[in-house]
């Protein structure tokens, strides 16, 4: 049996200000305990890419927890809102 689950939007929902050169980490908690993501959907409206350079690339991975963890770690990033990471 298939459900669709709700829509997730980051604790901090203006994105507006993203710097180019740093990586960003947004961890979702889908609160269904022993429950699988078979599907995700991502929309993005709006974007804008204030400088065109040779090599631009959006890098977009979904991720499991521990995956997450390891990168956050690994990377020295830190945390800027509840569960939205930043790494300079």
């Amino acid at each position: 049996m298939y459900r669709l689950l709700n829509t997730f939007q980051p604790s901090d929902p203006d994105l507006d200000d993203l710097d180019h050169w740093k990586y960003y980490i947004w961890k979702i908690d889908s609160g269904l305990p022993g429950e699988a993501i078979t599907g995700a959907g991502l929309l993005i409206k709006n974007i804008n890419d204030w400088k065109i350079e040779d090599g631009d690339i959006l890098y977009i991975r979904l991720l499991s927890d521990s995956e997450i963890d390891d990168a956050v770690s690994d990377l020295g990033m830190l945390s800027i809102a509840l569960d939205i990471y930043e790494r300079h």
